[in-house]
């Protein structure tokens, strides 16, 4: 986990990332491959404590501790994107048709 965090840190500024950005990753999934020995770790991106859908990264590192290959479809600028972390449901009215 350490190394893929260090990989995501050196490498945001490439694609238009800020710190704010990378400060709130939780991971969904890791896992690593008997045969070969590689780690894949997945990881969300969330503000305040809420995941973002669909903003996720994996990054697969070698046994030896090298970083493979990274994917990420993270937001940047997050927090200008948010307009509220405030949960909103609205009830949907019962039709007396049906």
């Amino acid at each position: 986990m350490d190394i893929a965090l260090a990989y995501i840190r050196q490498t945001h500024a490439n694609r238009g990332l800020g710190e704010a950005d990378l400060a709130d990753l939780v991971v969904t999934a890791r896992y690593t491959t008997k045969h070969n020995g590689v780690t894949h770790i997945y990881l969300r991106q969330r503000y305040a404590g809420i995941e973002v859908f669909s903003a996720n990264a994996n990054i697969n590192i070698a046994a030896d501790g090298s970083v493979i290959s990274m994917g990420e479809m993270l937001v940047p600028s997050l927090g200008k994107a948010v307009n509220t972390i405030t949960p909103k449901v609205s009830a949907i009215p019962h039709s007396a048709t049906g």
